[in-house]
Protein backbone atom coordinates (compact mmCIF):
# COMPACT_ATOMS: atom_id res chain seq x y z
CA UNK A 1 0.00 0.00 0.00
CA UNK A 2 1.06 3.03 -0.76
CA UNK A 3 0.76 5.89 1.82
CA UNK A 4 1.03 9.03 0.76
CA UNK A 5 1.64 11.89 3.35
CA UNK A 6 0.16 15.91 2.55
CA UNK A 7 2.00 18.49 4.67
CA UNK A 8 0.17 21.93 4.73
CA UNK A 9 2.23 24.48 2.89
CA UNK A 10 2.31 27.67 4.39
CA UNK A 11 -0.12 29.28 1.41
CA UNK A 12 -2.44 26.19 2.63
CA UNK A 13 -2.18 27.48 5.86
CA UNK A 14 -3.09 31.02 5.05
CA UNK A 15 -5.87 30.11 2.81
CA UNK A 16 -7.34 28.15 5.70
CA UNK A 17 -7.41 30.99 8.03
CA UNK A 18 -9.09 33.31 5.79
CA UNK A 19 -11.57 31.29 5.42
CA UNK A 20 -12.18 30.78 8.84
CA UNK A 21 -11.71 34.43 9.24
CA UNK A 22 -14.84 34.86 6.54
CA UNK A 23 -17.29 32.47 8.39
CA UNK A 24 -16.70 33.65 11.55
CA UNK A 25 -16.64 37.47 10.72
CA UNK A 26 -20.00 36.70 8.49
CA UNK A 27 -21.51 34.29 11.78
CA UNK A 28 -21.22 37.12 13.83
CA UNK A 29 -22.81 39.69 11.13
CA UNK A 30 -25.84 37.27 10.73
CA UNK A 31 -26.10 36.96 14.98
CA UNK A 32 -26.24 40.74 14.93
CA UNK A 33 -28.87 40.81 12.10
CA UNK A 34 -30.99 38.47 13.89
CA UNK A 35 -30.42 38.50 17.37
CA UNK A 36 -30.24 41.88 18.27
CA UNK A 37 -33.38 43.54 17.77
CA UNK A 38 -34.37 47.25 16.97
CA UNK A 39 -36.43 49.00 20.33
CA UNK A 40 -39.38 51.00 18.06
CA UNK A 41 -43.03 51.79 20.00
CA UNK A 42 -44.79 53.22 18.19
CA UNK A 43 -46.90 56.65 17.55
CA UNK A 44 -50.52 57.19 18.45
CA UNK A 45 -51.13 60.31 15.84
CA UNK A 46 -54.63 60.41 13.91
CA UNK A 47 -56.66 62.77 11.48
CA UNK A 48 -60.77 62.83 10.83
CA UNK A 49 -63.36 63.83 8.94
CA UNK A 50 -66.45 64.92 10.55
CA UNK A 51 -69.55 64.65 7.75
CA UNK A 52 -72.62 65.74 10.24
CA UNK A 53 -72.83 63.77 13.01
CA UNK A 54 -70.87 60.84 11.01
CA UNK A 55 -66.58 61.12 11.65
CA UNK A 56 -64.00 58.87 9.86
CA UNK A 57 -60.71 58.17 11.29
CA UNK A 58 -57.42 57.09 9.91
CA UNK A 59 -54.62 56.32 12.08
CA UNK A 60 -51.33 58.52 11.16
CA UNK A 61 -49.03 57.20 13.19
CA UNK A 62 -45.91 54.61 12.44
CA UNK A 63 -44.96 51.13 13.81
CA UNK A 64 -48.55 50.05 15.88
CA UNK A 65 -49.67 46.42 15.58
CA UNK A 66 -52.76 46.78 17.35
CA UNK A 67 -55.57 50.04 18.36
CA UNK A 68 -58.13 50.50 20.65
CA UNK A 69 -60.35 53.78 20.20
CA UNK A 70 -62.28 55.34 22.33
CA UNK A 71 -65.17 57.88 20.48
CA UNK A 72 -65.53 59.25 24.31
CA UNK A 73 -69.66 58.67 23.84
CA UNK A 74 -69.37 54.94 25.37
CA UNK A 75 -67.90 53.42 21.89
CA UNK A 76 -65.06 51.72 21.02
CA UNK A 77 -63.13 49.94 18.38
CA UNK A 78 -60.17 48.34 17.62
CA UNK A 79 -60.02 48.66 13.64
CA UNK A 80 -56.84 50.50 12.32
CA UNK A 81 -58.78 53.17 10.60
CA UNK A 82 -62.57 53.23 12.01
CA UNK A 83 -65.77 54.92 10.90
CA UNK A 84 -68.21 56.29 13.73
CA UNK A 85 -71.39 57.54 14.27
CA UNK A 86 -72.56 59.85 17.08
CA UNK A 87 -75.88 59.68 18.24
CA UNK A 88 -76.13 64.00 19.03
CA UNK A 89 -74.25 66.88 18.26
CA UNK A 90 -71.28 68.09 20.44
CA UNK A 91 -67.59 67.85 21.29
CA UNK A 92 -66.37 64.28 22.12
CA UNK A 93 -62.78 63.47 23.50
CA UNK A 94 -61.36 60.66 21.23
CA UNK A 95 -58.71 59.01 22.56
CA UNK A 96 -56.36 56.34 20.21
CA UNK A 97 -54.39 53.74 22.41
CA UNK A 98 -51.73 52.66 19.42
CA UNK A 99 -49.54 49.17 21.09
CA UNK A 100 -46.85 46.73 19.97
CA UNK A 101 -44.58 44.15 21.77
CA UNK A 102 -42.13 47.60 22.35
CA UNK A 103 -44.68 49.54 24.33
CA UNK A 104 -47.51 51.66 23.15
CA UNK A 105 -48.74 55.29 23.07
CA UNK A 106 -51.56 57.37 23.75
CA UNK A 107 -53.20 60.58 21.58
CA UNK A 108 -56.37 62.26 22.28
CA UNK A 109 -58.52 65.08 20.68
CA UNK A 110 -61.88 66.65 21.21
CA UNK A 111 -63.92 66.05 17.77
CA UNK A 112 -66.93 68.58 17.54
CA UNK A 113 -70.04 67.00 15.81
CA UNK A 114 -73.43 68.68 14.75
CA UNK A 115 -76.62 67.61 13.71
CA UNK A 116 -77.70 68.59 10.10
CA UNK A 117 -80.42 70.85 10.28
CA UNK A 118 -81.67 70.40 6.46
CA UNK A 119 -84.39 68.40 7.88
CA UNK A 120 -85.80 70.27 10.37
CA UNK A 121 -88.96 71.65 10.41
CA UNK A 122 -89.00 75.72 10.92
CA UNK A 123 -91.80 77.85 12.61
CA UNK A 124 -92.53 80.19 9.93
CA UNK A 125 -94.81 78.71 7.39
CA UNK A 126 -95.31 80.32 4.43
CA UNK A 127 -98.08 78.59 3.17
CA UNK A 128 -100.22 79.10 6.06
CA UNK A 129 -103.02 81.24 6.48
CA UNK A 130 -103.11 80.82 10.04
CA UNK A 131 -101.67 79.19 13.09
CA UNK A 132 -101.73 78.23 16.61
CA UNK A 133 -98.75 77.75 19.16
CA UNK A 134 -100.22 75.64 22.82
CA UNK A 135 -96.55 76.46 24.80
CA UNK A 136 -94.95 74.90 27.92
CA UNK A 137 -92.76 76.71 29.80
CA UNK A 138 -90.96 74.13 32.01
CA UNK A 139 -88.49 74.69 34.67
CA UNK A 140 -86.92 72.66 37.33
CA UNK A 141 -85.79 73.88 40.55
CA UNK A 142 -83.90 72.18 43.28
CA UNK A 143 -86.24 72.40 46.86
CA UNK A 144 -84.81 70.43 49.94
CA UNK A 145 -82.49 68.34 47.11
CA UNK A 146 -85.22 67.40 45.04
CA UNK A 147 -85.81 68.13 41.60
CA UNK A 148 -89.75 70.43 40.98
CA UNK A 149 -90.39 70.97 37.88
CA UNK A 150 -93.05 73.84 37.27
CA UNK A 151 -95.21 74.10 34.12
CA UNK A 152 -96.29 77.13 32.48
CA UNK A 153 -99.02 77.37 29.67
CA UNK A 154 -99.04 79.92 27.44
CA UNK A 155 -100.58 80.24 23.55
CA UNK A 156 -100.39 82.77 20.92
CA UNK A 157 -102.47 82.46 17.04
CA UNK A 158 -101.85 84.57 14.51
CA UNK A 159 -103.91 85.16 10.80
CA UNK A 160 -103.06 86.65 7.47
CA UNK A 161 -105.41 86.92 4.56
CA UNK A 162 -103.81 86.48 1.07
CA UNK A 163 -101.05 89.04 2.57
CA UNK A 164 -98.81 89.55 4.99
CA UNK A 165 -100.55 91.81 7.71
CA UNK A 166 -102.10 89.94 10.51
CA UNK A 167 -106.11 90.24 10.08
CA UNK A 168 -108.58 90.43 13.40
CA UNK A 169 -110.75 86.98 13.28
CA UNK A 170 -113.06 87.63 16.19
CA UNK A 171 -112.49 85.39 19.35
CA UNK A 172 -109.96 82.98 18.97
CA UNK A 173 -110.53 80.35 22.38
CA UNK A 174 -108.64 76.74 23.16
CA UNK A 175 -109.95 73.93 25.54
CA UNK A 176 -108.27 70.56 26.89
CA UNK A 177 -110.35 68.72 29.06
CA UNK A 178 -110.84 71.16 32.42
CA UNK A 179 -108.30 73.66 30.88
CA UNK A 180 -109.89 76.39 28.82
CA UNK A 181 -109.06 80.08 27.96
CA UNK A 182 -109.78 83.04 25.11
CA UNK A 183 -106.62 84.57 24.11
CA UNK A 184 -105.87 88.49 24.22
CA UNK A 185 -106.15 90.76 21.17
CA UNK A 186 -103.38 92.45 20.37
CA UNK A 187 -102.37 95.94 18.58
CA UNK A 188 -101.24 94.22 15.42
CA UNK A 189 -103.97 91.25 15.48
CA UNK A 190 -102.19 88.94 17.27
CA UNK A 191 -103.41 86.69 19.70
CA UNK A 192 -101.73 85.85 23.26
CA UNK A 193 -102.72 84.23 26.28
CA UNK A 194 -100.52 83.07 29.68
CA UNK A 195 -101.45 80.83 32.68
CA UNK A 196 -101.52 83.02 35.43
CA UNK A 197 -103.17 80.59 37.98
CA UNK A 198 -100.94 80.37 41.41
CA UNK A 199 -100.49 76.74 40.85
CA UNK A 200 -100.22 76.43 37.09
CA UNK A 201 -99.66 73.24 35.15
CA UNK A 202 -99.62 73.94 31.69
CA UNK A 203 -101.28 72.29 29.12
CA UNK A 204 -101.75 67.98 29.76
CA UNK A 205 -98.88 66.64 27.88
CA UNK A 206 -100.82 63.98 26.31
CA UNK A 207 -101.62 67.41 23.84
CA UNK A 208 -105.02 67.43 22.26
CA UNK A 209 -105.60 70.96 22.39
CA UNK A 210 -108.82 72.20 20.22
CA UNK A 211 -108.81 75.72 19.27
CA UNK A 212 -112.21 77.86 17.56
CA UNK A 213 -112.35 81.02 16.23
CA UNK A 214 -115.40 83.40 15.89
CA UNK A 215 -114.33 84.00 11.99
CA UNK A 216 -113.66 87.48 10.05
CA UNK A 217 -111.19 89.17 7.55
CA UNK A 218 -111.69 86.26 5.37
CA UNK A 219 -111.97 83.38 7.74
CA UNK A 220 -114.95 81.53 8.64
CA UNK A 221 -116.27 79.91 12.10
CA UNK A 222 -114.22 77.40 12.91
CA UNK A 223 -114.06 74.48 15.50
CA UNK A 224 -112.40 71.70 16.30
CA UNK A 225 -108.59 72.45 15.19
CA UNK A 226 -106.07 70.25 16.93
CA UNK A 227 -102.75 68.87 16.82
CA UNK A 228 -103.19 65.43 18.95
CA UNK A 229 -99.91 64.91 19.06
CA UNK A 230 -98.24 64.64 22.88
CA UNK A 231 -96.14 67.17 23.97
CA UNK A 232 -92.45 67.25 23.60
CA UNK A 233 -90.62 65.51 26.64
CA UNK A 234 -87.96 68.61 26.55
CA UNK A 235 -87.90 69.50 30.65
CA UNK A 236 -84.09 70.36 31.96
CA UNK A 237 -81.19 72.10 30.79
CA UNK A 238 -78.16 70.23 31.73
CA UNK A 239 -76.09 72.86 33.23
CA UNK A 240 -75.31 72.76 36.99
CA UNK A 241 -73.38 76.12 37.20
CA UNK A 242 -74.83 79.75 37.06
CA UNK A 243 -72.17 81.06 35.15
CA UNK A 244 -70.87 80.16 31.57
CA UNK A 245 -68.24 81.78 29.49
CA UNK A 246 -68.57 83.83 26.71
CA UNK A 247 -64.98 83.62 25.00
CA UNK A 248 -64.93 79.29 24.65
CA UNK A 249 -66.52 76.82 22.94
CA UNK A 250 -70.14 76.17 24.84
CA UNK A 251 -72.30 72.87 24.51
CA UNK A 252 -76.18 73.46 25.22
CA UNK A 253 -77.09 69.87 26.40
CA UNK A 254 -80.67 68.64 27.29
CA UNK A 255 -80.83 66.94 30.36
CA UNK A 256 -82.05 62.95 28.82
CA UNK A 257 -83.55 62.28 26.07
CA UNK A 258 -86.24 63.91 23.97
CA UNK A 259 -89.62 62.73 22.57
CA UNK A 260 -92.17 63.83 20.65
CA UNK A 261 -90.30 66.70 18.58
CA UNK A 262 -90.01 67.45 14.83
CA UNK A 263 -87.88 70.15 15.33
CA UNK A 264 -85.51 71.44 18.62
CA UNK A 265 -84.28 75.04 18.84
CA UNK A 266 -81.39 75.62 20.89
CA UNK A 267 -80.95 79.35 21.80
CA UNK A 268 -78.59 81.33 24.08
CA UNK A 269 -79.17 85.56 24.60
CA UNK A 270 -77.14 87.54 26.08
CA UNK A 271 -76.70 92.23 26.35
CA UNK A 272 -75.31 92.04 22.70
CA UNK A 273 -77.40 89.54 20.92
CA UNK A 274 -78.52 85.50 20.52
CA UNK A 275 -77.46 83.24 18.95
CA UNK A 276 -79.47 80.04 17.90
CA UNK A 277 -79.10 76.68 15.86
CA UNK A 278 -82.81 74.41 14.34
CA UNK A 279 -81.82 70.42 14.29
CA UNK A 280 -83.74 67.58 14.18
CA UNK A 281 -86.14 67.03 17.56
CA UNK A 282 -84.24 64.07 18.67
CA UNK A 283 -80.84 66.53 18.75
CA UNK A 284 -79.94 66.73 22.55
CA UNK A 285 -76.85 69.28 22.22
CA UNK A 286 -75.84 71.32 20.41
CA UNK A 287 -71.86 73.59 20.45
CA UNK A 288 -71.89 76.95 20.20
CA UNK A 289 -68.05 77.88 18.69
CA UNK A 290 -66.10 80.77 20.75
CA UNK A 291 -66.70 83.44 17.97
CA UNK A 292 -70.36 82.11 18.40
CA UNK A 293 -70.61 82.69 22.23
CA UNK A 294 -68.29 85.66 21.61
CA UNK A 295 -71.43 87.99 20.49
CA UNK A 296 -73.34 87.84 23.25
CA UNK A 297 -71.63 89.73 25.47
CA UNK A 298 -71.22 89.83 29.26
CA UNK A 299 -73.82 89.60 31.75
CA UNK A 300 -77.08 88.65 32.15
CA UNK A 301 -78.12 85.59 30.25
CA UNK A 302 -80.81 83.32 29.30
CA UNK A 303 -80.54 79.39 27.47
CA UNK A 304 -83.85 77.62 26.45
CA UNK A 305 -83.99 74.97 24.29
CA UNK A 306 -87.75 74.23 22.95
CA UNK A 307 -88.94 71.63 20.98
CA UNK A 308 -92.11 71.54 18.67
CA UNK A 309 -94.41 68.75 16.73
CA UNK A 310 -96.53 70.65 14.22
CA UNK A 311 -99.97 69.50 12.40
CA UNK A 312 -101.56 71.04 9.64
CA UNK A 313 -104.99 71.33 8.56
CA UNK A 314 -106.98 72.65 5.57
CA UNK A 315 -110.63 74.07 6.24
CA UNK A 316 -112.99 76.91 4.90
CA UNK A 317 -110.36 76.86 1.66
CA UNK A 318 -107.76 77.83 4.30
CA UNK A 319 -104.83 76.19 6.03
CA UNK A 320 -104.01 76.02 10.07
CA UNK A 321 -100.79 75.07 11.54
CA UNK A 322 -101.28 73.74 15.07
CA UNK A 323 -97.90 73.53 17.01
CA UNK A 324 -97.08 72.03 20.23
CA UNK A 325 -94.22 73.07 21.93
CA UNK A 326 -92.25 72.56 25.56
CA UNK A 327 -89.20 74.95 26.09
CA UNK A 328 -86.85 74.52 28.53
CA UNK A 329 -85.25 77.80 29.92
CA UNK A 330 -81.95 78.38 32.45
CA UNK A 331 -80.79 82.34 33.71
CA UNK A 332 -77.20 82.64 33.51
CA UNK A 333 -74.21 84.66 33.80
CA UNK A 334 -71.99 85.45 30.71
CA UNK A 335 -68.78 85.80 31.79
Amino acid sequence: MLNICLQQTPAMKTIAYQKFTAITVASLFLFAFTGCKKDDPPTANFTYQVAELSVSFTYAGTDAESYSWDFGDGNSSTVQNPSHTYGAGGTYTVVLTATNEDGDDEESQDVLVEASTAEAPQLSFGDADGAFYSINAVSVSNVGGFPVEVIVGSAVAWFVNGGTDFVDVGDVSFAQGSKSGTLDMNANNTYTWVETDFTSSGFNKSGGVEWTIDGGNGHGSISGLANGFPFPSTSEINESSDNISGSADYTLMHNGSISDADSTIFMISGPNGTVMKTVDGFTTSVTFTSTEMGTLGAGTGIMQIASYNIYDQALGGKKYYMVNESVASKNVTID
